[in-house]
């Protein structure tokens, strides 16, 4: 009798414990993280279908035996193999012979990688999709900091339908492990300078050291733009300090001391001791195989392969290597990415370029000072990776014959030493791409096409018969808020006159965000129409906004947690002249739509 009431107890709070679990976790994962899951999962599983069956017995390319076998090596828990006499008879695809003992020419952190999933599963394919899943993730990121949400998930779309990001991606190669890698880093620095997060910088230094363990001259082409950026940054933390650079240096020795130094300098110094570590393991490995911490084992295996000019020479392959053959090997290399292996090839690339001209207009105005940051580092990969690509003559090697792109291995996988490159054009593609839309959606390039196309306009004549309906996208309607500080809100054309309490839009374009009545302590929803507060008086034009130039709205720049952190909405301003503070993030659109939080602010329907 006692029994069944403790049972149903028991039940019930577990139900409430879950529904309350469920609860929170629909709260926490808002439409933009959900945006984001999708193009993981996305991009994860058309990387592992292709692995498995367009390459179920991998691809011409041997150096996935190296990583694979270097793999099951680590699993072991060997960094060499014992080859004895048969060394000499009998050499896997790459790998040195020292005496009676074997070891590949390449680092091991992607083959550990690799491991990883093959301790786990059994399956090294796994690997591959998570390293996919994770490179279209960290890329829509980056181009979230550097336009909006919207831009973001666009560019991660881009990235992960790149034939050379679909094809490259799905063998066991180190290009799209060591770009995870890259990623991870881009987006923790720059997060870090956006909060001044220290945990952070050191998980830059921490990525940036893999990717440097990894492919070290891949890790110093992309983080070139960043490590200038953080010389800035530092040095003018330094200038700025009223303190003597010895006292500076005397204080860095101890933990409080360290605290009152400037953040900038706090940050890129643990970076860099992050990266550091990890350059010391590198020389650590380099002395352990080769007996010589600045000898890599690719130069045991080929000392003439490495970067520079002259005479160049890999197994029985020789080639002068001169300026003039490296400036030609890279043009058809960035040709190649631009017209055939970046996704819709050559428009894809015009509308990177126009993505690229918008960014450059934000930041000749300053409009946007966090995403010029953001953009003007990662616009910076366009010089560094070709320039760092011209003195390495891999990219002649991909190339079997300068002009023909369907020979040699940039006929199976693309210019694979500009997989970086990819990041980039995805991010300002997605940006034209989504200025493109949004200049022809609210423009009158809709109103005139449909003026033209419409079977009631005779002779040519772009007005409507009056005894006719409009069209659909003639009569469009496009409400604007005021430019300067007002005491009213404006009544948008085509819409009902006010009411006496506030009035209410009823355009149909979703360009245009207005605070909704709601009650206390629900979320005020993103919304094509909206009710306008009775206490207008109370909105004007902020003083200190900041506009993005392809986001659709203004707001203040507020305190704390939104520090300086310009977002998206609206075609115009939201005008207010209240406190920065009053205003919270709404957690149902947390990507385009800020509300003013509860009780300061008092709409009325």
């Amino acid at each position: 009798m006692v029994a069944r009431p403790l049972r149903q107890q028991f039940r019930r709070l577990a139900s409430t414990d879950a529904a309350t679990r469920v609860g929170r976790l629909r709260r926490r994962i808002d439409s933009g993280t959900a945006g984001y899951l999708t193009l993981g999962v996305g991009a994860g599983i058309a990387v592992f279908l292709i692995a498995v069956f367009v390459f179920p017995y991998h691809s011409v390319n041997h150096d996935e035996g190296v990583y694979l076998m270097q793999a099951s090596m680590l699993l072991e828990g060997q960094l060499t193999l014992a080859g004895g006499d048969l060394a000499d008879v009998f050499r896997p695809w790459f790998f040195i012979a020292d005496g009676g003992d074997l070891y590949p020419k390449y680092n091991p952190v992607p083959a550990a990688m690799f491991a990883v999933s093959m301790a786990l599963f059994n399956e090294p394919r796994v690997t591959l999709a998570v390293v996919a899943a994770g490179n279209a993730v960290l890329v829509a990121i980056l181009g979230s900091m550097v336009a909006d949400r919207r831009v973001g998930l666009l560019a991660g779309l881009l990235f992960a339908a790149s034939p050379m990001t679909l094809f490259t991606s799905s063998v066991f190669l180190p290009y799209a492990p060591t770009t995870l890698l890259n990623l991870s880093f881009a987006v923790a620095y720059l997060h870090g300078v956006r909060t001044g997060s220290l945990r952070a910088a050191a998980v830059a230094g921490v990525a940036i050291g893999l990717a440097a363990f990894a492919r070290p001259y891949t890790a110093i082409l992309f983080a070139a733009p960043f490590i200038v950026h953080a010389l800035w940054e530092f040095g003018h933390g330094l200038w700025i300090d009223d303190r003597s650079l010895t006292q500076q240096v005397r204080l860095a020795g101890s933990r409080a001391g360290f605290r009152s130094l400037p953040n900038p300098v706090q940050r890129n110094t643990l970076t860099g001791i992050g990266g550091l570590a990890f350059v010391g393991l590198t020389l650590a490995y380099n002395a352990v195989l080769t007996g010589a911490p600045l000898t890599f084992p690719y130069q045991a295996f080929a000392p003439l392969d490495g970067p520079g000019f002259g005479f160049r020479e890999i197994l029985d392959h020789e080639v002068v290597y001169t300026l003039d053959l490296a400036i030609e090997s890279n043009r058809y290399a960035l040709q190649f990415l631009g017209t055939r292996w970046f996704v819709g090839g050559v428009i894809g690339t015009l509308a990177a370029a126009g993505g690229l001209l918008v960014a450059a207009r934000w930041w000749r105005k300053r409009d946007r000072e966090w995403g010029s940051t953001a953009g003007l580092l990662l616009a910076g990969l366009f010089v560094s990776v070709p320039l760092g690509n011209i003195p390495f003559w891999g990219t002649h090697n991909m190339l079997a014959e300068l002009d023909n792109p369907a020979n040699g291995l940039v006929s199976h996988f693309g210019p694979f030493y500009y997989f970086d490159l990819l990041v980039p054009l995805s991010i300002f593609a997605a940006l034209g791409l989504v200025v493109g839309w949004r200049w022809l959606r609210e423009g009158a390039a809709f109103d005139r096409l449909a003026t033209v196309t419409s079977p009631t306009a005779a002779g040519g004549s772009p007005s409507l018969s009056p005894s006719s309906p409009p069209s659909r996208l003639a009569a469009r309607p496009r409400a604007r808020l005021p430019n300067r500080s007002t005491a009213t809100w404006p009544t948008p054309r085509n819409t009902r006159p006010p009411t006496s309490r506030s009035s209410r839009l009823t355009s149909r374009t979703p360009s245009c965000l207005f605070p909704i009545h709601t009650a206390p302590g629900r979320t005020t929803p993103s919304s094509r129409y909206g009710t306008i507060p009775a206490s207008t008086a109370r909105w004007s034009t902020p003083a200190t906004a900041t506009r993005r130039g392809t986001s659709r709205c203004w707001r203040p720049i507020g305190t704390g947690r939104s520090t300086g952190l310009p977002t998206v909405g609206c075609g115009h301003r939201i005008p207010t002249n209240m406190s920065p503070r009053n205003w919270s993030r709404c957690r149902r659109r947390p990507a385009n739509h800020y509300r003013p939080t509860r009780g300061s602010v008092s709409p009325s329907r």
